[in-house]
């Protein structure tokens, strides 16, 4: 029922002055990272406080805007480093269109406030409305990249580059069409593997709340909690519907797996491109020269992505002096990333792509392909080359929000598009789901080595 002619008085008496403003206040506090995420077919994040490992470039910037990512692009490969700074070291010289909406979007919040408190019948949860507001005026931009995070979602986000992290141990990624969440990879050492979880399992529920269309980092936020207690999990495998009770713990992700295969050729699996991903990589090369290596496969299929920094870096071992990647903002500013003269590969190379090859992976395998040094074999990859920025606030909330595109050393976006392979091979349907493919029966592992069999041949 409408009850008309509210006496507008009764609102004055009722005010709940200060709602917004005390927490519009003082908000942009330190700018911490760029972030690419992306999965194979939008978000991915590690479950744990581990990463949408989708998911994502990362880096430090400067004290001001105008000068981020100055660090990264002389290709350096020790930052990422978190430098706080203040929202108008952030705007600079522009004064953002928000600052002229301010007072009328908080006096009209105001009021709407006033008749909640005044009128409303039943109880409810300022925090959480507050919340959304928030949450609301990032998903206005129509952009599932650009994000408002609640406190456990930004230390969930934070935490996901890290390698160390309490949760579950498995790799997941949203489909940004259908917002379903699948299982990419569960570590086989870990509780989710150990529960039953597997690759390409779609994940509906965790402990009863349905996380299909929710943000991927607050779906994540919901799967990790303190170690040695249990999370309920509802997937969907086929048609069968089920639930897998997994007690969380402590992990620590390996990002790099190597070994010697026959004929001295080396080979590298790349899982993610965390902070603890380039030592990992360089030690894993060092090691392989050290034994003989004759040829390489790089491994990068289903590696949602990672840390700028890192990728850079690892580029860096393997590729001439010259651009790795360079990103540009909305006003054509460009900056690039650069790798100098100093190689380690001196052998034939092969890297394994697929559809799940996503954001930094793109990067690693662009570069590759532009510079001519090795042979993408495999599927094209996902196609995400839009850049994030991520905004620590005051409160311990965050913001993440689309402020660059990035490109190839050959100048191509590969945004939507991918990263073809030269040589397209896929693998048979039933394999898809393995978490390890015996090393014959990987038809895309077979054609990499025939084909540096044959360079070795030349």
């Amino acid at each position: 029922m409408e009850e008309k002619n509210n006496n507008n008085s009764k609102l004055e008496k009722k005010k709940n002055s200060g709602f917004l403003r005390g927490v519009a206040v003082g908000m942009l506090s330190a700018v911490l990272m760029i972030a690419v995420l992306a999965g194979c077919s939008g978000i991915s994040s590690l479950i744990g406080p581990g990463s949408d490992k989708s998911n994502r470039i990362e880096q430090g910037t400067g004290e001001d805007a105008a000068q981020k990512n100055a660090s990264a692009s002389t290709g350096s490969k020790t930052d990422n480093q978190v430098e706080e700074t203040t929202s108008k070291a952030t705007y600079g010289k522009y004064k953002p269109k928000s600052e002229q909406l301010t007072d009328e979007v908080i006096e009209k919040i105001d009021t709407l406030m006033q008749v909640i408190d005044y009128y409303y019948l039943y109880d409810y949860d300022k925090d959480a409305m507050v919340d959304a507001i928030y949450k609301a005026v990032m998903g206005s931009l129509g952009d599932p990249y650009s994000v408002y995070y609640t406190g456990d979602e930004f230390k969930a986000f934070m935490e996901s580059s890290s390698g160390s992290y309490c949760g579950i141990g498995v790799v997941v990624q949203q489909n940004m069409q259908t917002g379903l969440v699948t299982a990419v990879r569960p570590y086989e050492d870990c509780p989710g593997y150990e529960a039953g979880i597997r690759p390409g399992d779609l994940i509906l529920a965790v402990d009863g709340t349905e996380i299909t269309g929710m943000d991927l980092n607050t779906a994540v936020a919901l799967i990790k909690g303190e170690e040695g207690t249990s999370v309920t999990i509802t997937l969907q495998r086929d048609e069968e519907v089920f639930d897998v009770e997994v007690t969380r713990r402590q992990i620590d992700v390996k990002t790099v797996n190597y070994r010697m295969m026959d004929d001295n050729i080396g080979y590298i699996q790349i899982e993610e491109f965390d902070e603890v991903t380039s030592d990992q990589f360089s030690q894993a090369l060092d090691s392989l020269i050290e034994q003989g290596m004759e040829a390489l496969v790089i491994d990068i299929r289903n590696n949602p992505g990672g840390i700028l920094n890192t990728v850079v870096a690892m580029l860096d071992e393997l590729l001439p002096e010259g651009t790795i990647v360079s990103v540009k903002d909305r006003n054509g500013t460009a900056q690039e990333y650069t790798s100098d003269a100093d190689t380690k590969l001196t052998v034939p190379l092969t890297v394994l792509i697929n559809g799940n090859s996503a954001s930094a992976s793109e990067i690693f395998a662009g570069a590759i392909k532009d510079y001519g040094v090795g042979t993408l074999v495999g599927t094209t990859t996902y196609g995400k080359g839009i850049v994030q920025t991520a905004f620590s606030l005051s409160d311990g909330t965050g913001v993440k929000i689309t402020i660059e595109d990035y490109y190839l050393p050959s100048g191509k976006s590969i945004h939507k598009v991918g990263v073809d392979p030269d040589v397209e091979i896929d693998l048979p349907d039933e394999l898809k789901t393995y978490v390890t493919i015996p090393e014959d029966e990987d038809v895309q592992l077979q054609k990499a080595i025939e084909i540096l069999k044959e360079q070795l041949q030349k």
